[in-house]
């Protein structure tokens, strides 16, 4: 078998594989989360979001919308020596910081198996550095 025909049976095959994967992946929005902090907020966001009214009370007071929430859940930084996350724990509790409308916040999140609570929230600067 000659050089030539090798490689059209190579590119032949390779190329059918390729349309293939396209169709089996194609309308898909797969994604890797292979750091901790991402796992976490992409396990965050897919769940069903409820707000304590403490936390409620302070976006009141201080004029924040509560899409401030989705925009730190989606961008901010978990500070996992501060968390609760033991394994035997009914709802681990996350705290996790990040800029919103100009502003840095701190959100306690409470996360159980189907729901995630939005425990608390605070102005970055309240809570003690390490």
């Amino acid at each position: 078998m000659g050089l030539l025909k090798r490689f059209g049976y190579y590119f032949g095959g390779f190329s059918i594989g390729v349309i293939f994967l396209f169709f089996i992946w194609g309308g898909k929005e797969t994604s890797c989360s292979y750091f901790p902090n991402s796992r976490v907020l992409k396990e965050i966001s897919s769940k069903e979001q409820k707000i304590s009214p403490k936390a409620l009370s302070f976006f009141k007071k201080n004029n924040i919308d509560t899409t401030a929430v989705s925009d730190i859940l989606k961008q901010g930084k978990v500070h996992f020596d501060e968390s609760d996350k033991g394994r035997n724990v009914a709802c681990r509790k996350y705290l996790i910081s990040g800029n919103s409308q100009e502003q840095k916040l701190e959100i306690q999140v409470e996360m159980c198996e189907k729901t995630h609570k939005i425990a608390t929230v605070l102005e970055a600067g309240f809570r003690k550095e390490k």
